[in-house]
């Protein structure tokens, strides 16, 4: 069971009625895993992580004061 939205209501749903998609972007910047669940074609829940592999933030403040 887990928790997914449809038409705005959450609600308890069993998994195996869904349909279960999942994905992943490797690069030099980030590693992210995601995942989508989908009734009917619609998503109703959907999950990232995503793992910085170095300060991006610090590096493009850095580029700007260079």
């Amino acid at each position: 069971m887990i928790l997914v939205e449809i038409n705005g209501v959450r609600q308890m749903m069993d998994e195996s009625l869904l349909e279960k998609t999942e994905g992943v972007v490797d690069n030099e910047n980030e590693y992210t895993t995601w995942t989508e669940w989908r009734l009917d074609g619609v998503i109703v829940k959907r999950g990232a992580h995503v793992k910085l592999k170095k300060n991006v933030v610090a590096d493009g403040i850095a580029a700007m004061l260079n």
